[in-house]
């Protein structure tokens, strides 16, 4: 059963980055798998071309049984910006609660290069605090590696808004970024449909 603070989540998105929503556009979403893709419904019915990037294989095949992906492509979040992903660039980047799978020292370098492949906004959302939790089902993927907090975002130039309070179960920190596209930001280092 989902608490509150889970629940409010979707409103709070929609809330504060309603573009997705009612101007959709090409979205790529990070961190995917067949049970558990927040909120991409709701995106897709709202319009958006939805691509998953998803470093799992194992989670590869039931994604691609979903009609809600236009494309769905193996790779890691780390490496985004040089990931054959079907597109140049995407509208809209939405890495939901999987920044804390990163290593502290990588989330600057891994959102830089989500930004690269993004023309207007990124969304990020992750636990707030201290969250453990161990391979999930032999993903190692799934792994906490960082505990993050608003500041962690804000010193990243993202908006933030928290549900709960830090270091509790199912809260939760929302960040946003609107972009000013530059043809420039993306290093192509490989031929992209």
């Amino acid at each position: 059963m989902a608490t509150q603070l889970i629940m409010d989540r979707f409103p709070q998105l929609k809330r504060h980055v309603p573009e997705m929503f009612n101007a959709p556009g090409r979205l790529l979403y990070i961190g995917a798998n067949e049970r558990r893709h927040h909120y991409c419904p709701e995106l897709f019915a709202a319009g958006n071309e939805l691509t998953v990037l998803e470093a799992w294989e194992q989670n590869i095949a039931g994604l691609k049984r979903k009609e809600m992906f236009h494309n769905v492509v193996l790779g890691d979040a780390r490496c985004v910006d040089t990931i054959q992903l079907g597109r140049r660039m995407f509208d809209y980047v939405v890495f939901w609660h999987g920044p804390e799978h990163l290593a502290v020292d990588e989330l600057e370098g891994t959102v830089t290069k989500i930004e690269r492949v993004t023309q207007k906004i990124v969304v990020l959302a992750s636990p707030w605090g201290l969250y453990p939790q161990d391979a999930v089902g032999g993903n190692e993927f799934e792994i906490h590696q960082a505990s993050l907090y608003p500041d962690d975002y804000k010193n990243l130039g993202y908006n933030v808004k928290t549900l709960g309070s830090p270091n509790v179960v199912d809260s939760h920190i929302l960040a946003w970024k609107r972009l000013s596209f530059s043809a420039r930001r993306r290093k192509i280092t490989s031929p992209i449909l």
